[in-house]
């Protein structure tokens, strides 16, 4: 009869087994934070080659988006709440002491918030939908590149299975306790192929109820064995073509962090445009209002007149119809100016309830002196679209050239060694058997390649 340490040492793959199931449950937090950090420093390092000190990537948002900035909100003394992102009047404590040296930063008088350019700025780069969604694309792209380096990193393969059966009439009643396990090990060639080994055992224990002796032809046994095996192309599929997913993910990463540095700062742009354009609303709307103003004043100078018959009753309907026209054309700019004012909130990602006033302070930006052959000469240099367009012409010569091997025979190389370890009762007489070889060539002729013929001339 099997002694208990014997029972148990057979089990101990069981518990290990179940031990890995448990820690590896609840590992999703973990998987996340580990592809942010992958994924992070790529952006990083590639984002490094367009500048020297780029901003920290993340595409992390906050939970609650507020309706204004809380900084904005705390420096205009206004109450900011966090979970509802309402924004109050924060009610004053004590008198002013002194004059504001910055009144562009209070609150308006109808209880605006005046927003800087500066501001607007940050509001659109924290919260805006258009840049968030170039920061996702440009994550995604950098996480298929991590997907890419894994697969020519060493592969691991680990699978174990145990199970407990009841066979046999009594009193002969035979129990068996089965396991099998295989670790194996894969490793993508720079030139294509792979390698790969792997270690197979496998234990059966026949736990024999009232048995003295372990009769003859019992199913006790343990065996296993060591598996080399190589695989190579020797024509089609050989060479920098193998590497090919892993090069173009590399260069598609480039791209992408290109055009998210380009949309950035066209992002920077537009945003400034629209700013400084509602700026220029909100003056035409003002010089509209002072205009029917005095269009207003001079019809009621015109009745005045025409009581004391000084100007005729045509004059005094040509004023009125002029008065008329500057009201219409005060109403027009003024809905043309909340109109834009409101898709400009849109663009910020702020509520179109929001009551914001655009500050007048303009940033002193110096104008470039620059000549047309300057300009073009650096355009040509830096141009983050027109680098794209240069590098994907080399994509496209490099596939040519891979179009081209993929119309080759498959000529593969073949070997294998296997080292078979016999029946044992004991893990220290674990003793290994002559090794097996294996080597061959597998050819296959190029006889179907329609498709492959129709990529080439594509």
């Amino acid at each position: 009869m099997h002694s208990p340490g014997t029972f148990r040492f057979s089990m101990s793959p069981a518990w290990a087994m179940l031990a890995c199931a448990l820690l590896l449950t609840g590992c999703a937090d973990w998987y996340a934070a580990d592809a942010d950090r992958q994924v992070y420093q790529l952006i990083r390092q590639t984002r490094r080659s367009l500048s020297d000190a780029p901003e920290e990537f993340t595409i992390d948002r906050p939970e609650v988006q507020p309706t204004i900035l809380p900084e904005l909100a705390a420096r205009q003394d206004l109450n900011y709440n966090p979970e509802s992102g309402n924004v109050s009047r924060m009610p004053s404590s004590r008198p002013a002491t002194r004059p504001a040296t910055r009144p562009a930063t209070r609150p308006a008088a109808d209880g605006a918030i005046v927003l800087r350019l500066s501001d607007a700025l940050r509001q659109a780069f924290l919260y805006s939908r258009d840049y968030q969604q170039q920061k996702e694309g440009l994550y995604l792209q950098a996480l298929s590149l991590t997907l890419e380096y894994h697969l020519w990193t060493p592969q691991f393969v680990a699978s174990f299975t145990a199970e407990m059966e009841r066979t046999g009439q009594r009193p002969e009643v035979s129990r068996l306790f089965r396991h099998t396990g295989t670790v194996g090990l894969t490793q993508r060639l720079p030139y294509g192929g792979s390698v790969t080994s792997r270690i197979l055992y496998s234990l059966v224990e026949d736990l024999r109820e009232g048995v003295n002796e372990l009769p003859a032809g019992s199913e006790d046994s343990k065996s296993g064995s060591l598996e080399l095996s190589i695989d190579v192309p020797l024509l089609r599929g050989a060479g920098k073509v193998a590497r090919e997913n892993l090069i173009q993910a590399k260069r598609e990463l480039i791209y992408e962090v290109r055009t998210f540095e380009r949309f950035r700062r066209e992002f920077c742009v537009r945003i400034s445009s629209r700013f400084f354009n509602l700026l220029q609303q909100a003056r035409q709307v003002e010089n509209r209002r002072m205009n029917w103003e005095s269009l207003l004043a001079l019809a009621k100078r015109s009745e005045a007149l025409f009581k004391i018959d000084r100007v005729s009753k045509l004059d005094v309907q040509r004023a009125q119809q002029d008065a008329f026209s500057a009201e219409n054309d005060h109403i027009d700019a003024k809905e043309s100016y909340e109109l834009a004012l409101d898709e400009f909130k849109i663009l910020l990602s702020l509520p179109t309830t929001a009551k914001i006033r655009l500050s007048r302070e303009v940033p002193n930006i110096p104008e470039p002196a620059m000549s047309m052959k300057h300009g073009y000469a650096l355009a040509k240099r830096r141009r983050l679209d027109l680098m794209n367009a240069h590098d994907r012409k080399d994509d496209a010569v490099r596939g040519v050239e891979n179009a081209k091997n993929d119309l080759l025979a498959d000529l593969r190389l073949t070997a294998s060694a296997t080292v078979p370890a016999g029946e044992f009762r004991n893990l220290s007489r674990y003793e290994l058997d002559e090794p097996q070889y294996r080597v061959g060539i597998e050819l296959g002729l190029p006889v179907n390649r329609l498709s492959q013929r129709n990529a080439y001339r594509r």
